[in-house]
């Protein structure tokens, strides 16, 4: 999954509209501000949908290959919105939001 999500930033394949794939420090700075808001959580993101406070992740403490959909600012246990089981699937939404987005 990581392997995947280094790929696409390795190929500068970023804007999926209206998802935006984060870079690695964007990640990192937005990994720090989810752990105050989630601290039961360990949440690694990788994708933003910029129409809404989606955030594609990964949850460390738990399964890796696991992917989660996270409405950021929702209450705590109100958060995961969407789970699946790899990358892959959750990449397959973000291509059908990209086809689907009318802007």
């Amino acid at each position: 999954m990581m392997f995947k999500y280094k790929k696409l930033l390795e190929l500068g394949l970023i804007n999926f509209k209206p998802w935006r794939i984060l870079t690695l420090k964007e990640s990192q700075e937005y990994r720090e501000d989810l752990k105050l808001r989630y601290p039961k959580r360990n949440l690694v993101p990788f994708a933003l949908r910029t129409d809404c406070d989606d955030v594609a992740c990964w949850d460390s403490s738990r399964d890796e290959q696991t992917t989660y959909i996270i409405h950021d600012f929702a209450s705590e246990g109100w958060e995961e919105q969407n789970k699946f089981e790899t990358f892959d699937e959750c990449f397959n939404v973000i291509l059908d939001d990209m086809f689907s987005f009318d802007d």
